[in-house]
Formats: C-alpha cells, sequence, structure tokens
C-alpha cells in the first residue's frame, strides 16, 4: 500500500474490515461504508479489542454519533467517534439508531434542583 502508515487509533481498519476511504492505502478483507449511529448508553468505554477485559482506548457518552463498521465480533461492534475519530470496540447493546436528533443539550455544569 502507499503512503505514510495509518495511526490505527484514528483510522478505521483491520484486517477484516476497513473503511471504504482507505482503499488503496491499507489491506483489508472487506471495505465498507459504515452506517451512523447514536451511543444510547450513559457512557460507553472504546476498547481497543472487543472484550471486557480489553484495555480502554476513549470512552462515549450518551449521544455521541459514530459510524460502526461491523458488529460480528459476538456482541461487540467495529467503530469510530464522530468526535475525536477514535475508532475501536463498543458493546453493540450501547448503540442505537441515528435519528431522532436530542431535543435539548445541557450547557450548566451545575444547577440548583
Amino acid at each position: 500500500m502507499t503512503g505514510p502508515p495509518l495511526d490505527p487509533r484514528l483510522h478505521a481498519w483491520s484486517p477484516e474490515v476497513a473503511d471504504v476511504r482507505l482503499r488503496g492505502r491499507v489491506e483489508a478483507a472487506q471495505y465498507v461504508e459504515g452506517t451512523l449511529r447514536r451511543i444510547v448508553a450513559p457512557s460507553a468505554p472504546l476498547r481497543v479489542k472487543p472484550g471486557v477485559d480489553a484495555p480502554y482506548g476513549s470512552e462515549l457518552i450518551f449521544g455521541e454519533v459514530v459510524r460502526a463498521f461491523d458488529d460480528t465480533e459476538k456482541g461487540w461492534s467495529f467503530v469510530q467517534n464522530r468526535t475525536d475519530r477514535y475508532v475501536g470496540f463498543v458493546r453493540s447493546d450501547a448503540l442505537g439508531v441515528l435519528a431522532p436528533e436530542p431535543s435539548h443539550r445541557v450547557a450548566a455544569l451545575r444547577t440548583f434542583v
């Protein structure tokens, strides 16, 4: 493949599946566009490998949008966060549909009850 080596934390590719935009730069069994999904869990660890004992690469929070490339890893999905572009595995049950858009955004860190 051509070009400088790609950072696997920021570019969605593995030997099995890769982002279609990386065709010609990395080798993979298949190239996919991916589907946009929303995090529906309060927080979801983005892990370097599928499994609860794998180290964290980052953390996703409720409402963040990710591009899901593959969900064949027995309950784990290979995703890329749209905010910081980090790539990793997240539990598939933490993903929901993209719509509807959130109706509110919290701007104050603290408030009186």
